[in-house]
């Protein structure tokens, strides 16, 4: 009999196939597989290849970036309109000279202009804004002088003793002044003196006594600066003291801060003590000290002396008014640069470092080169300055230049000087002529493009060493006296002069002291508005000159 034997399989021996439930998983696994790296593909190509819409943003906001990195440096702003800008910045090549950057929307493109070389930023570009962000900041220009009546300025004509003092051909003597003015004083002048006087019973026929006003140091001393003089006959004089009163002319229109002494000296001519001059000791109120001199020795002080006096004169005083003007300055500029392929503009707001004022015109002289060569500080390509078909005769030396009389130059560019204009300016004249003249400039100014004013700026040394500022606003036959100020010291004078076209007001400052606002009349001139400066009757020196006349943006 046949036995059967049942064949087992250990769980370790290998299966021939897969069931379909095991087929099925594997499918949906290996596509799930497929799908996450083909997404992980598509991600991985847009990170590495970004849409055009936003590569064009990026790019443009990196373009702008550059634009106002470039910007906010800007020293000057020489022209503005809504699609471009172009500016000055500081040297960036060590050649000495700044540099001029232009950017500018050009058919579809975004050019950039650095000095002489132009070159495409960005191309596809379909939106340049350029709008300036200004600062209006308000000046008050201070009050008007007007000149006060005569009044007396100061005295000693009170005391409870007497004493006489000799003045002969080796002695004189004087008094030196201590004025008190009003904080609202701008200008003073000494019209007339009263001395106490009397004479010897012995003179000489036609002897004199001469009386002087010096323009004193700051400690009071008489220097050799004349202002006026004036003489008295000691034959007009009795043996007994009385007041003598001695109009004066030439110490007139002084600066608040300058000192004057009263000066008493014999005729040279004459030997002996024939003038008397009283004085005091004790128990007065005096503005000022006793002077004394001998022997051609240095002036010295008689301390707690004084002698008899009154001085009498008048004082151009400043009211309270004032009137403002307005400049306008860039504080920065809002930009908008936007491509054609981009959703969206990139915006920024530009702050510049400097703030430049806002200028149609701006003119200025160092005198450290020719000012008919090659100065061009508005960057138009046009030299600022000429000299006609005369070669100026001088050359700069030290930031200084001498002109010769006759010699002047004139602005190339005519301006309608109808903003704000600044006027800085530090002269002098160098010779003295009889009939007048010196450093001269001459600045139109007027509100319309047709007729205008004219405003001439003079620096003059007169006969007696000083120096004399005049500040006249003129047609071609009348004149307007704005500021006159006399007997400066013989040193370069320096103008600050602020026109106001607009409502025709002028004021001026000489030597950093504030001579008054006055009103004037535009006289009915025409032709071009240029500036003129150089040596009118006299030869004479320039130190510095700024001129800047307001303007839009």
């Amino acid at each position: 009999m046949r036995q059967c034997h049942l064949h087992h399989h250990s769980f370790n021996e290998s299966r021939q196939g897969y069931s379909l439930v095991e087929l099925l998983i594997g499918l949906f696994a290996g596509s799930m597989l497929i799908v996450g790296m083909t997404s992980a593909i598509v991600i991985s190509s847009k990170a590495v290849s970004a849409p055009t819409s936003q590569k064009a943003l990026l790019d443009v906001a990196e373009t702008s970036f550059i634009l106002s990195d470039e910007l906010q440096s800007g020293i000057q702003i020489l022209d503005q309109q809504s699609d471009s800008i172009e500016f000055v910045v500081p040297d960036r090549t060590d050649d000495g000279n700044v540099e001029v950057i232009r950017y500018a929307l050009r058919s579809g493109s975004l050019t950039r202009s650095f000095n002489s070389e132009t070159g495409v930023m960005l191309t596809g570009i379909n939106t340049l804004t350029v709008s300036p962000d200004l600062r209006t900041v308000a000046e008050a220009l201070p009050g008007m002088a007007t000149e006060s009546a005569s009044t007396e300025l100061g005295a000693m004509d009170s005391a409870s003793n007497i004493y006489s003092w000799s003045v002969g051909y080796y002695t004189s003597t004087g008094q030196s002044l201590d004025i008190v003015h009003p904080d609202d004083t701008a200008l003073w002048s000494i019209t007339e003196i009263d001395l106490g006087l009397r004479r010897s019973s012995n003179y000489e026929p036609g002897e004199v006594l001469n009386i002087q006003l010096r323009e004193a140091t700051g400690d009071g001393r008489p220097t050799s600066t004349v202002l006026a003089t004036t003489s008295i006959a000691l034959s007009s004089l009795s043996t007994f003291y009385s007041w003598k009163t001695l109009p004066v002319k030439g110490a007139e229109r002084l600066l608040s801060t300058q000192r004057v002494c009263i000066v008493i000296e014999a005729d040279n001519s004459v030997w002996g003590d024939s003038g008397r001059v009283a004085y005091a000791t004790s128990d007065f109120s005096s503005a000022g000290t006793m002077i004394a001199t001998a022997y051609g020795y240095d002036w010295y002080f008689r301390s707690g002396r004084s002698l008899y006096y009154r001085v009498r004169g008048t004082r151009h005083i400043l009211d309270d008014s004032s009137h403002e003007v307005y400049r306008s300055y860039n504080a920065g500029y809002n930009l908008a640069l936007q491509h054609s392929n981009a959703a969206r503009p990139a915006e920024r707001r530009v702050r510049l470092l400097n703030t430049p004022e806002v200028l149609s015109g701006n003119w200025r002289l160092d005198f450290n080169q020719d000012p008919a060569d090659s100065i061009d500080i508005d960057f138009d390509g046009v030299d600022d300055w000429n000299s006609g078909s005369t070669p100026l005769s001088g050359s700069p030396m030290a930031s200084q230049m001498t002109f010769a009389n006759g010699e002047f130059i004139q602005s190339s560019v005519a301006n309608d000087f109808a903003g704000l204009i600044s006027i800085d300016l530090k002269c002098k004249g160098d010779s003295h002529s009889a009939s007048g003249g010196g450093a001269s400039l001459q600045v139109p100014f007027g509100a319309d493009s047709q007729t205008f004013g004219r405003l001439t700026i003079t620096a003059e040394l007169d006969s007696n060493g000083t120096q004399t500022a005049t500040v006249i606003a003129a047609d071609d036959s009348t004149g307007q006296t704005v500021a006159l100020v006399k007997n400066l010291p013989n040193e370069i004078v320096e103008f600050r002069i602020v026109i106001d076209p607009s409502s025709n007001q002028v004021a001026v400052w000489v030597n950093e002291v504030y001579q008054g606002r006055t009103s004037v009349q535009q006289p009915l001139m025409s032709g071009a508005k240029t500036l003129s400066l150089g040596a009118d009757g006299a030869t004479a020196t320039f130190d510095f000159l700024s001129v800047r006349v307001g303007g839009s943006s």
